[in-house]
This record gives C-alpha cells, sequence and structure tokens, in this order.
C-alpha cells in the first residue's frame, strides 16, 4: 500500500516537471522571436548617436584646420586683384590734371584748364595699383552725356547705369582712344571729338575695355563741358581777355564781322589797342561802331582785361604828373613827390586835369 503510495506521488512529480518544462520551452520560443528585433532597435538606437557624434567631431576638426571665416568654394582671383567686400573700392582716375577746358572744339585735341598732359591710373581706395594684372589693363577713352552723372555724382552708379550713358555715335559707342596702363598709369595722349554736342553737355571717361573681371573698377569721370564745331574756335571769346588777344575775341565783335573790318582799317587790331581808342576817344570809338545795345556788352567784356605793370607818366606842370597804365587809362598823380591815386583825387581835380 505504502508503495502505491508513492508512484503515485512520483507520477505527480514527473506530471508538473513536464509541464513546467513545457512552459519553459514555450517561453525560449517566445524570446528567440523577439530577440532579432530587439537586437536591430537596439543597434539603431545606438548607431544614430554614435553617427551624430562622429560627424560633429569631423567638422569641428575640418573648421580647426580652416581660416576664421565662413567656408566656401575657392574662387580664383587673378594676382594684383584686391578682395572686394567691406569698404575696398578699385576705381580709374584721372590724375595730373584738373578738368577739361570748356567748350572743346571738334578736330582739335581736348585741352585741360591747368595746361598738363592728362593720365589715366588705377586706385585701390586712394593707394595706386602698380603691381599685378590690375596695373596692366587696357583703357578707354569715351564720351558720356553729363546729366545723369551731375544728378547721381561721379561715383555712386553701376556699369549698368554707366554704359547706359555712352555716347553712340553712327550705331557704335563714341570711343576716343584706347590706352594700356603700364604699373597701374599711362598718358592718354591727343583726345579729339569728330562731331559736336549740339548745345548737349558731356563728360569724359575712362574705362577697362571688355575684359571680364572678378573685381568692379569704377570708371573715371570729369567735369562737364559742351563741345562745339572747329570753326567757331576762331571766333572763340576769352574770358578774361589778354590785351594782347585779337579784338575779335571780344564780346560782339567776330572776326569776318563788319566791326572787325571797320577796326581793322583804323589799325585797331588788337584788345590793347582797342582800350587805348577806348580811353581816349570814347565817343568816337562809339560813332565808328555804331553800335547802340550791344555796346555796354562789348566794353563790360573788353574793360576786364588786365593792362599789366607798365606806367606812363606826363608832366602837366612842375611837380605835378599824370600816369596813365598800357591803356592810356588815368591810374592817379605825382604832386610834390606824393602819389595820389585817381579815386583820392576830388572832383575838381579830376575835371581839371
Amino acid at each position: 500500500m505504502q508503495a502505491q503510495l508513492d508512484r503515485a506521488k512520483l507520477f505527480v512529480f514527473l506530471m508538473l516537471l513536464v509541464s513546467r518544462l513545457c512552459s519553459v520551452e514555450r517561453l525560449l520560443q517566445q524570446l528567440r522571436n523577439l530577440l532579432p528585433g530587439a537586437f536591430r532597435s537596439l543597434t539603431v538606437s545606438i548607431q544614430d548617436p554614435i553617427r551624430s557624434t562622429v560627424q560633429t567631431e569631423m567638422q569641428g576638426r575640418q573648421a580647426a584646420s580652416l581660416p576664421n571665416r565662413i567656408s566656401e568654394p575657392p574662387r580664383h582671383i587673378p594676382e594684383g586683384f584686391p578682395e572686394t567686400g567691406g569698404n575696398t573700392r578699385v576705381k580709374l582716375r584721372f590724375v595730373d590734371v584738373d578738368r577739361p577746358e570748356d567748350p572743346i572744339y571738334t578736330g582739335y585735341p581736348v585741352q585741360w584748364l591747368n595746361k598738363k598732359d592728362a593720365r589715366v591710373a588705377v586706385f585701390e581706395n586712394d593707394r595706386q595699383i602698380t603691381q599685378g594684372d590690375l596695373s596692366k589693363l587696357q583703357i578707354e577713352i569715351l564720351a558720356v552725356h553729363a546729366e545723369f552723372f551731375t544728378e547721381r555724382g561721379q561715383a555712386d552708379f553701376t556699369k549698368e547705369e554707366f554704359n547706359k550713358q555712352i555716347c553712340i555715335h553712327k550705331g557704335n559707342e563714341s570711343v576716343l582712344t584706347t590706352v594700356n596702363l603700364a604699373n597701374g598709369a599711362a598718358y592718354i595722349g591727343s583726345v579729339i571729338f569728330t562731331e559736336s554736342s549740339q548745345r548737349k553737355r558731356l563728360r569724359l571717361t575712362a574705362r577697362v575695355k571688355g575684359q571680364d573681371l572678378d573685381v568692379r573698377v569704377q570708371e573715371a569721370i570729369t567735369d562737364p563741358f559742351v563741345v562745339k564745331v572747329g570753326r567757331s574756335k576762331q571766333n572763340r571769346k576769352s574770358y578774361p581777355p589778354s590785351k594782347e588777344e585779337a579784338v575779335y575775341r571780344l564780346e560782339k565783335i567776330s572776326l569776318k564781322g563788319k566791326h572787325c573790318t571797320l577796326l581793322s582799317e583804323k589799325n585797331i587790331t588788337t584788345v590793347k589797342q582797342f582800350l587805348r581808342h577806348y580811353y581816349r576817344d570814347e565817343s568816337g570809338l562809339q560813332k565808328l561802331l555804331d553800335m547802340k545795345e550791344d555796346w555796354s556788352t562789348l566794353i563790360k567784356h573788353a574793360t576786364t582785361s588786365d593792362p599789366g605793370l607798365e606806367i606812363y607818366s606826363f608832366i602837366v606842370e612842375e611837380n605835378t604828373e599824370l600816369l596813365f597804365n598800357d591803356f592810356y587809362n588815368l591810374v592817379g598823380m605825382m604832386i610834390g613827390g606824393l602819389y595820389f591815386p585817381v579815386n583820392g583825387l576830388n572832383q575838381f581835380q579830376q575835371v581839371y586835369f
């Protein structure tokens, strides 16, 4: 009886053990199904931080090996071309001269007020560039319309705005001459206009000839002027007129006009001779020319001429001399060795003498 009881207990124990083993087997099977997915998720979650960390480290090392500026693709800048940016400006300038004479005449070289020969030079800010590619540029001298640059100034404009102001002659840009810079400068030589500006005001300019540069080179621009036909140069008036100039340089007297002919018949061919006759016999000269409205304009212009330092004296009585300038105009008196300017004489003395 006891033996049967023991076998029954053993059987129950074995059944429980088998049940437990089946549960373990099912658990192991579930683990085998879950582990690959969990492993892949774990791998991905680990890879992302690692990749981010590696990229950050590589970028840091690259930045440390570069200059302290934003990384950008390298660009080629020829030798002598400054980097653009900030306040750096490269521009052409006319140097050694003030401004062109006004007016300019067709067929005659452009003259400058200080009578010097003009050069064009290239500058970076206020420093002339004397080396590198910029010092060897080819430069065109041409004319542009003046009004735009009067309103905008001689520096505040773009290349496109500049090109729109270029004077066009027979369908082409009016390029007057071309020069090559050497060490950053060149004399522009003789510049001659062939067409008048028809009373419109122009400016002389210098620009880089058709070169695609990595830097903007600002054009040089002069003060404005008018271009007149060359034949009118003969009748050009001087301000003020020199006393040795021809009389037709005076206002209201033209080279081939009747007034010039009348004066020539009286041997009055220069400004000095004209003024000598005027101060000696004003009414006679006015009658000769038979001018009315134009007379005051003529005399106002003529009397701006400088007589110079020559002084002539005329002894009227003992210890009294009258003093005249080179136009025979009374300028003063010497009385008893003392000088009295004409504006220091009283009305009676002026009338008397």
